[in-house]
């Protein structure tokens, strides 16, 4: 069924599921301000009654947990007469529950402390201390570094050879890096600027989705709606929609075999021992601006602000000053996966260890005197995409994990997915992630096969309809999970196992066309230039946005009221916001010490 409560009387004898208090007000005033959650329990027989209904009400998946409460008090004003009645260190911790504990009687239930969030008892932040002032020194380094760069620039003679690790600082040199669209360069390379336009839409539905998440993690006041909302079939476009996180995957597997492929056609020898130089490239890519925004999590961004749900980011802030090594390693999806800093950065591990696999199987292959880049290659790497589907198919069934669809209940969803199985065995961990790395280095060596024999795919009519219905048949593959909520065990796993290789392979055949010049709305959409700078910014973007997302949510001194064009207007203020930060990190960061660092390390970088 889908709820055991059929009637709005029946659900609003419910104690309401949140509440929050003015927390401006309170610590200005020196009062206490919490923020905590509680566990209900009949503490009388009427009480009894009404938390059965709670909890059978509560067993549908797609509802909140009505038997835990959430609750952000001022107790100073709330429950002032137990003031007297409390002498300890713990006093205004002590006094929230008795407060909670109070409300919860009047419904013949008994409160008891789950978690608590914070406790304030005075305005602001405590003083910046070493960590703080560490990352301070980074940024002015930084500063001084583009402003140098930026002046030398404007001040060296066109004649004289630039200095390769001071110019790639300078700020006019990168904004023209990413502005430019390089018409007239290598052809088999600029068939391929339509992937800018599909990072850069690939991204905006991973904020649009994000914004779902964060909504669903704050103190919502319209909770009925959100529920009813959540059972709806069309929900499943937002529960299922994490798939398109795996055209990233595709697309960035795709780019390292078919730049390889390239390499080797140049006559450069691939060998596998080249292996470790690939994956130095792909760290210095990565990990300066990933570093850098785990040190802003852990350090200012938190001091930006304050409100009732601003434990959010001061959560955050512990989390990344306590697993910052992880994600310096690439490993925090493995190590430190319930560990909440930047809940976006398990994908940039995972598809780091899928880069390790990928790249050793193109060097691999290509490298081979016979048969690289031959049919033999396509059929090998299709059999590792097939043998990678079926062993997660066989550890989804043997750990009974679910596709992440399944998972999208509002308290996993609040609690970010921690503890969640399926979320740490399959969605997060690189094996997951591997059929559609796998899948876009085999389409790598597809598009490079088609160009070498000079084959035009759109002769193909299978491939013509394919390639004509490929977008609705997205959709329909992602509203698909909707069909396997009440499926038996296996198809399940299997589910799970083949949902995210599935999509990407649809999309693989939009990219195909795209590459090969078959005209089409969306080819012309993809190729729009203005999707170039965005589809550049991906990286600065993917890092900074869940911050800005929990900004939003955690300013709010209100109880959210969850809808279409409130969730809208949040989607949108996240995209301008991430893109107008994204610009600096990208121009005076991540463009800058990429290149900087690999002139130092392997000298062959043209300034």
């Amino acid at each position: 069924m889908l709820c055991y409560v059929c009637t709005d009387e029946q659900y609003y004898r419910m104690p309401q599921l949140f509440s929050l208090e003015d927390r401006e007000a309170c610590v200005r005033l020196r009062g206490d301000y919490c923020l905590g959650t509680f566990t209900l329990r009949p503490r009388t027989e009427r009480g009894r009654e009404l938390f059965d209904i709670m909890l059978k009400y509560s067993q549908d998946d797609r509802n909140f947990n009505h038997t835990v409460l959430h609750r952000g008090y001022c107790v100073t004003t709330r429950c002032p007469d137990l003031a007297s009645r409390t002498s300890s260190a713990s006093r205004p911790a002590r006094r929230f529950l008795r407060c909670v504990d109070r409300e919860a009687e009047a419904y013949g239930l008994r409160a008891s402390p789950l978690r608590l969030d914070s406790c304030e008892t005075a305005a602001g932040d405590p003083p910046p201390d070493v960590v703080d002032w560490s990352f301070a020194v980074v940024v002015a380094v930084i500063v001084v570094l583009n402003v140098a760069g930026t002046v030398y620039d404007f001040t060296r003679s066109p004649d004289e050879k630039p200095n390769q690790y001071l110019l790639p600082w300078s700020v006019r040199v990168n904004w023209r890096r990413l502005t430019a669209t390089y018409d007239d360069g290598d052809p088999r390379l600029t068939a391929l600027k339509s992937v800018q336009g599909v990072k850069a839409f690939t991204l905006a539905l991973v904020m649009l989705g994000h914004s779902m998440i964060v909504h669903n993690m704050s103190y919502i006041e319209n909770t009925r709606f959100f529920e009813q909302g959540n059972a709806h079939w069309l929900a499943t476009f937002l529960h299922n929609g994490s798939v398109v996180v795996q055209g990233f995957v595709l697309v960035s597997a795709f780019l390292l075999a078919y730049n390889l492929l390239l390499l080797r056609d140049a006559g450069v020898q691939l060998r596998l021992r080249m292996l470790p130089a690939a994956l130095l490239h792909r760290l210095i890519r990565i990990v300066p601006l990933h570093m850098f925004m785990v040190g802003l999590s852990a350090t200012w961004w938190s001091r930006g602000g304050a409100g009732a749900q601003w434990a959010l980011l001061h959560a955050q802030r512990a989390a990344c000053r306590s697993v910052w090594w992880a994600h310096a390693l690439s490993l925090n999806n493995i190590l430190t996966v319930d560990d909440r800093c930047l809940l976006q950065a398990w994908f940039l591990a995972a598809d780091m260890q899928v880069f390790v696999v990928t790249a050793a199987v193109t060097l691999w292959l290509a490298g081979r005197q016979r048969g690289g880049g031959g049919r033999g290659a396509l059929r090998l790497l299709a059999a590792l995409v097939a043998g990678a589907v079926a062993g997660n198919w066989l550890l989804a069934y043997w750990l009974q994990v679910k596709p992440i669809m399944l998972e999208m209940k509002p308290d996993v969803i609040r609690e970010q997915y921690v503890g969640s199985a399926s979320f740490k065995w399959m969605y997060a961990a690189p094996w997951g992630s591997l059929p559609a790395g796998l899948l876009g280095v085999w389409l790598a060596f597809l598009h490079h096969r088609l160009q070498r024999l000079r084959i035009r795919p759109e002769r193909s009519k299978i491939f013509r309809l394919a390639y004509t219905w490929f977008l609705p048949a997205l959709f329909l593959w992602v509203l698909g999970g909707h069909l396997v909520r009440h499926a038996p065990a296996p198809v399940v796993a299997l589910y799970a196992a083949a949902d995210r290789v599935g999509y990407v392979a649809i999309g693989a055949t939009g990219l195909i066309g795209f590459f090969n010049g078959v005209d089409s709305f969306w080819k012309r959409f993809f190729e729009w230039r203005g999707w170039l700078p965005l589809g550049r910014m991906s990286l600065a973007v993917m890092l900074v946005h869940w911050n800005w997302h929990l900004t939003h949510i955690a300013l709010k001194t209100t109880l959210s009221t969850v809808s279409v064009f409130e969730v809208g207007g949040h989607w949108h203020s996240v995209q301008i916001m991430s893109y107008v930060t994204a610009l600096p990190l990208h121009l005076c960061l991540e463009v800058p010490a990429q290149r900087s660092l690999q002139a130092l390390l392997f000298k062959t970088v043209k300034t």
